[in-house]
């Protein structure tokens, strides 16, 4: 999912879910934040290298990951594995909900990491954030939580035989199905042509950071309006379907209901648990997933200032998303630990610690 989704998406369900706006306006700042917080940039603000929590890496450090000659060590994969697996493709597959014939037994394993919604983690997940309660740790949970329904069927691992597709990809639109054009030309998609990015095969390895998430597929899982047919390599039979539309509608409602008991406003959560909408706010949202844009911030904006709340239609909308609000705050500070910027970081170490407990290390 992109900014519009994170940011202005999860400021919507945070408003429904009964936050305030200016406590639902943190949590989105801070589910926006999981996709900001690199080691670049922690580092360039100063942030002690002994409370580094990255949640992101950045082109430039995946990119000298690609070009990187040796081959990828124990240490460089669960580096890789530890940040894409815990915060972009939460492992959902660790019962073995999912499986596939043919794979060795190492591919097996690695199958078990696969991201998918409703997952038994997930539900950890958001158990670990009421705990801890802060607005910065239902943020980054928000946002996992989301990207386990526009990530699913996809791991965050470099490995190939989980990762890569093959043949075609179509889209399934209402009026016809069209072949789409999967290119090199790095995050430049282009919605008139049919034609998207995506990164290349590697002939040589099967562990790269080609294979890392959905990137052989491009931005397709990132975009509300896409449904589109697709054979993952682990799929022997058949093609998988993904309608993100639908499945970014389920993602918010859960989200609401996620937030929902959280707040101690509701009492049970688990799987298969989603918030209902009131029949406008219903229609409007399914309208929204459907415009084909790259992204949807109007749209959203739209939805805030006319369809949200009395106050947010008296109020207008909320400000946009500044990466450096949080790093003000904390050099602000006299005490850094009560700052969003440290809930964050120590919201993201304990998250991490949960996900690696268990899934368990990658590789085994």
């Amino acid at each position: 999912m992109n900014l519009d989704f994170h940011y202005y998406g999860t400021y919507c369900a945070a408003r429904l879910a009964g936050y305030g706006r200016t406590e639902a306006e943190e949590i989105a700042y801070y589910a926006q934040f999981v996709d900001e917080c690199s080691e670049s940039l922690l580092k360039a603000k100063g942030v002690p290298a002994d409370k580094l929590s990255v949640t992101v890496n950045t082109d430039d450090e995946l990119t000298a990951q690609f070009t990187d000659l040796r081959a990828y060590t124990t240490e460089q994969l669960r580096q890789v594995s530890g940040i894409w697996s815990a915060f972009h493709f939460l492992p959902g597959n660790l019962g073995g909900e999912i499986e596939a014939e043919e794979l060795s037994e190492e591919e097996q394993r690695e199958l078990r990491r696969l991201c998918l919604p409703d997952s038994s983690l997930m539900v950890k997940m958001v158990q670990e954030a009421k705990a801890d309660r802060s607005l910065p740790a239902i943020g980054m949970a928000m946002h996992v939580l989301a990207d386990t329904w526009a990530h699913s069927y996809f791991a965050g691992i470099p490995a190939k035989h989980v990762n890569d597709i093959q043949g075609d990809v179509h889209e399934l639109r209402e009026d016809r199905e069209v072949r789409l054009t999967l290119t090199l030309d790095t995050f430049d998609d282009n919605l008139e042509g049919n034609r998207y990015s995506h990164t290349p095969p590697n002939v040589f390895r099967d562990k790269s950071i080609v294979y890392l998430g959905h990137g052989r597929i491009g931005h397709l899982p990132d975009y509300s309006f896409m449904r589109y047919a697709y054979k993952p390599s682990w799929l022997r039979k058949g093609m998988a379907l993904k309608n993100n539309a639908q499945d970014y509608e389920l993602a918010f409602r859960q989200m609401i209901a996620a937030m929902q008991y959280i707040r101690g406003d509701r009492e049970i959560f688990d799987k298969h648990i989603y918030a209902e909408l009131d029949v406008v706010k219903k229609q409007r949202l399914q309208e929204l997933f459907k415009v084909r844009v790259l992204r949807s911030d109007e749209q959203w904006r739209h939805f805030i200032e006319n369809d949200l709340s009395r106050e947010d239609t008296e109020a207008g909308c909320i400000r946009d998303f500044d990466v450096d609000k949080c790093f003000r705050e904390w050099g602000n500070a006299g005490n850094k630990n009560e700052t969003g910027l440290a809930k964050f970081l120590t919201a993201a170490k304990n998250h991490r610690y949960l996900v690696e407990k268990e899934a368990g290390p990658y590789p085994a």
